[in-house]
């Protein structure tokens, strides 16, 4: 039960941190209304990620025959 509390307690903060950046960036920048809801989910899934592990990368492709 701890864990369902702490985890709800993340997603309040997520969701602070979010209004508070999004709310300071379009304080001090023009922003079309249409493009609200890109910049919302933009800086809500880059606070998400922070302290993920980097996601892998990938081995470049090799053409399986010389041209």
């Amino acid at each position: 039960m701890a864990d369902d509390s702490n985890d709800a307690r993340k997603e309040i903060d997520l969701l602070e941190l979010t209004a508070h950046i999004v709310s300071a960036y379009v304080e001090k920048n023009r922003l079309p209304a249409s493009g609200l809801s890109d910049l919302i989910a933009s800086v809500s899934a880059s606070i998400s990620s922070l302290g993920q592990p980097p996601a892998p990368v990938a081995a470049p492709l090799v053409p399986a025959v010389n041209p």
